[in-house]
């Protein structure tokens, strides 16, 4: 990808996979890449992974969790991530993490901002457009309270 998004043209051969002489446009305006964001379950060797070849995790809220709920674990797993950057030989502030398909519950949210979380993406139903304008109201009431930095009232 890297040399797709530096280059003209771009070509890869390596042990396992090969891609030929290719074209991609619109080329990123980040430089000298856009950034590189991995899902993947926790772990040493997935966190080594991203301090060498991306910036961040990206996590589903609850897939992880400790018997202290969702935040807790997340605590734990961005030092764990800060960690490997530093043992990459990257700042430990430059590792970013995303929660997805979180409920948008105001106290696991600020946690999620105590912790160093920097994206939360909030989980949506499977529903008819009603139900789901409705759950965007509700997260909309909470992640401004939670943006305000007010206690918001629970529904």
């Amino acid at each position: 990808m890297m040399s797709l998004w530096n280059n003209d043209e771009g070509s890869h051969h390596g042990r396992y996979a090969g891609v030929e002489p290719s074209w991609s446009w619109p080329k990123p305006v980040q430089t000298p890449r856009p950034p590189i964001h991995i899902g993947a379950r926790a772990g040493r060797r997935v966190f080594d992974d991203i301090a060498a070849y991306g910036d961040g995790w990206i996590t589903i809220e609850g897939w992880d969790s400790s018997s202290t709920g969702p935040a807790a674990t997340v605590s734990a797993r961005i030092e764990q991530l800060r960690a490997a950057f530093e043992r990459a030989g990257r700042p430990p502030e430059q590792a970013r993490m995303t929660v997805t398909s979180s409920m948008g519950e105001p106290a696991t949210l600020d946690r999620y901002q105590a912790a160093g979380v920097h994206r939360v993406v909030v989980w949506l139903p499977p529903a008819t457009e009603s139900e789901v304008m409705a759950a965007l109201d509700t997260h909309t009431r909470r992640l401004g309270d939670v943006i305000r930095g007010k206690a918001a009232e629970p529904g």
